[in-house]
């Protein structure tokens, strides 16, 4: 799985770099509300279930003062909306209904529904109709059903994320439409029955995230005809069963992956030589895999690998040629080194004694498991 903390941060780069969105204030704009811009909010908080009275400052006629609600100083329009619930225990979510008016709502550019509690609450077609959205997170909202394919008409979409909800979707078509986007997560949604995937995801030439971890993903392309994925940074589609083993020669001509994740993904075959053209990848996570033989013997241009991750997947060898097949220029920089439960064999060379010894001193602490 993706560290939350490097996940947090790429998002967080992103959304500083769309300047629309990183100078919203949720609060204190000195901009005249619309009005029926305040009736649409005001309706909206009428749908919902506010326990915490966390809407407690949705009232009188300044809405662009409201809690987590931000506008534009120039003409006072509704652009973003941040009801997260990250911060607040489960009982006193927010939750209930989603009432239409929320996509009344043209201007808006940052709806941020997270960890709220719609649950047995499908994700309403409408929001499809907020085309000036950018921001989109409805992560952790306990949403059902499918997922809406009327999300591919949010054209200037540059995050968006659905993940851990009983969701499902059946065919990943619409995602073509969305070619800002630059973070996708759909993890923990149920794609079993989607095909084409690989070839939805490969005509988002500005993504740069990716997280599909757990999504029961069954079938992938062994390669593309042609690579689109020329910024993507993040790639992580763990915890998939695909069928009849798992060998995506396509992933590794992803040539600016900083982190990879193909863990417990029935990977089967040997790590290929074109691994060695990865030379951004800082982590490689390809534990609980069936891999055959050890790594390849041309890895010694990936100095900028931090975390390698392979324990439990059948790795076999002699550890002292599987030290020496690491790129020792990353030595300075690694700090966690995973090859258990697998058949190595073997001592451990008395150089990397001294090499773990360096890392220590320098990072604080290191961790290698055999």
């Amino acid at each position: 799985m993706a560290p939350h903390w490097l996940l947090a941060l790429v998002s967080l780069l992103l959304l500083l770099q769309t300047p629309s969105i990183s100078s919203l204030d949720a609060r204190g704009s000195d901009a005249t509300c619309v009005a029926h811009e305040r009736a649409a909010l005001l309706s909206f908080k009428a749908s919902l279930s506010d326990p915490a009275k966390l809407l407690s400052s949705w009232h009188g006629e300044h809405c662009c003062t409201w809690g987590g609600v931000g506008c534009s100083n120039r003409t006072g329009h509704v652009l973003k909306l941040n009801l997260s619930s990250c911060s607040q225990e489960f009982g006193v979510r927010v939750g209930g209904e989603i009432s239409p008016s929320l996509t009344t709502l043209h201007h808006l550019r940052y709806l941020d529904l997270s960890c709220s509690n719609f649950s047995g609450v499908q994700i309403p077609q409408k929001i499809g109709s907020l085309k000036s959205l950018q921001h989109l997170d409805l992560s952790r909202a306990s949403f059902v059903g499918r997922v809406p394919p009327q999300l591919g008409n949010l054209s200037n979409l540059i995050f968006l994320s659905v993940s851990d909800n009983p969701l499902y979707s059946d065919d990943l078509a619409w995602l073509s439409h969305l070619t800002s986007l630059q973070y996708l997560d759909m993890s923990s949604v149920n794609l079993s029955t989607v095909v084409d995937w690989v070839h939805a995801i490969n005509k988002l030439p500005s993504l740069k995230v990716l997280r599909l971890e757990d999504s029961d993903l069954r079938k992938s392309p062994a390669t593309l005809s042609h690579y689109n994925l020329t910024a993507l940074r993040v790639l992580d589609i763990s915890g998939n069963s695909f069928q009849a083993g798992f060998s995506p020669s396509w992933v590794w001509h992803i040539t600016t992956l900083t982190y990879l994740d193909l863990s417990q993904c029935d990977f089967h075959g040997s790590i290929p030589d074109e691994m060695g053209s990865m030379t951004s990848l800082e982590e490689v996570h390809i534990a609980e895999a069936n891999l055959a033989g050890i790594i390849p013997p041309n890895l010694k241009n990936l100095c900028n690998l931090k975390i390698v991750d392979l324990h439990d997947s059948n790795t076999t060898g002699d550890i002292g040629e599987l030290m020496e097949r690491l790129p020792k220029c990353s030595w300075d920089k690694m700090y966690v080194l995973d090859f258990s439960d697998n058949n190595i064999s073997g001592s451990l060379p008395n150089w990397t004694c001294a090499t773990v010894d360096r890392s220590t001193s320098k990072t604080g602490y290191a961790t290698s498991s055999f």
